[in-house]
């Protein structure tokens, strides 16, 4: 046993003398639903990049479907109703988060919650940027597949109330620059990129609450019915979520390639320009992305761990002790592999 693999067997050693009966017992919905929460962001760390590119692509077009049933929804509205529009996301938009759930994709927004478990040294640091950039890629990847294929559906021209699906999607698009949308300055820029990344933290501070909120209830049906509220209030609200936002990426992106017409109720002040499209990812996606990252790696997970430090502290131990299992397992191995290779050339 080499010096890494007596370091390692130490604190093995430590860690299993450490009492984790508490973890088969349960504290409530918040205590289990925490830990419940880190264990399955842990859990989501172990998939290899290509499954978590694949995961992200499944609940991408996810959101695709969802956006585009709540743009119809929207514009079908009377124009003195033009004021519930957020309220109609709030009603639809949950049913994504929903499917993604239970027909297991993956979203950046879930997946960052392994921010602490990693930092508690039970997950892997390259695992941990696989998984996170893995299923981010995945996340726009399948807004762009869907987007294409609802294009070439039929989607570039259909209009509802003689308002286009993807004008309304462009329209939603520029306000999502906040003030840069109506004032080209700096001052204008800093504000919107702020304004993009507290509404990123925001969003994802609700969003992120699902995991722990499946695990605090053992019943699927209880488990549905309490993610609802997170995504209802944040879609309501109107805070960003980018892997949602990326639909309106490629879909201003789209209203490029093939201008929407531009009637006498047209939505749009100006032709769409590729420059909307510059600003978009500079000023809304990268900070969105940025604060979702705030909220849902650092904000409610740490706000949830401190006020559970009794239990997920114990939980960390136990994750730590199987990692390092699993760790002195991988170095055992790659040790006989290597010695069993040297005696075959000696030979």
């Amino acid at each position: 046993m080499n010096e890494k693999q007596l370091k390692i067997q130490n604190e093995i050693d430590k860690l299993k003398q450490v009492d984790f009966s508490s973890l088969e017992q349960s504290h409530g919905f918040m205590a289990d639903g925490i830990v419940g929460g880190f264990k399955s962001a842990i859990h989501k760390m172990h998939y290899t990049f290509v499954k978590q590119i694949l995961l992200g692509i499944l609940s991408g077009i996810i959101i695709g479907f969802g956006y585009v049933a709540c743009l119809i929804a929207m514009l079908g509205l009377p124009e003195h109703w033009a004021g519930f529009g957020n309220v109609m996301l709030g009603i639809f938009f949950p049913g994504c988060i929903i499917l993604i759930t239970f027909l297991g994709g993956g979203l950046y927004t879930s997946h960052v919650v392994a921010t602490i478990p990693m930092f508690k040294k039970t997950v892997y640091v390259s695992d941990y940027l696989k998984g996170i950039f893995g299923v981010m890629l995945g996340n726009f990847a399948g807004t762009l597949i869907f987007v294409m294929i609802f294009a070439m559906a039929g989607g570039l021209d259909m209009k509802i109330n003689d308002i286009g699906i993807f004008e309304k999607a462009y329209d939603m698009g520029l306000h999502k620059l906040y003030r840069f949308e109506s004032s080209k300055t700096f001052s204008a820029v800093v504000l919107s990129v702020l304004a993009a990344l507290t509404s990123g933290i925001l969003c994802n501070i609700m969003v992120s609450a699902t995991l722990p909120l499946t695990s605090s209830s053992k019943h699927p049906v209880g488990a549905l019915f309490v993610i609802i509220f997170p995504i209802t209030f944040f879609a309501m609200s109107g805070y960003q979520h980018g892997p949602a936002n990326t639909f309106f990426f490629w879909s201003m992106i789209v209203s490029n390639i093939f201008p929407p017409e531009m009637g006498e109720n047209s939505i749009l002040h100006n032709e769409p320009q590729i420059l909307d499209v510059v600003y978009f990812f500079f000023i809304n996606l990268i900070p969105t992305f940025i604060g979702n990252w705030i909220g849902g790696a650092i904000f409610l997970p740490g706000l949830l761990h401190l006020i559970n430090k009794e239990y997920t502290d114990v939980f960390f131990k136990k994750a730590r002790l199987e990692f390092l299992e699993e760790k002195m397992t991988r170095i055992t191995t790659k040790l006989n592999n290597k010695a069993n290779k040297s005696t075959k050339t000696s030979k």
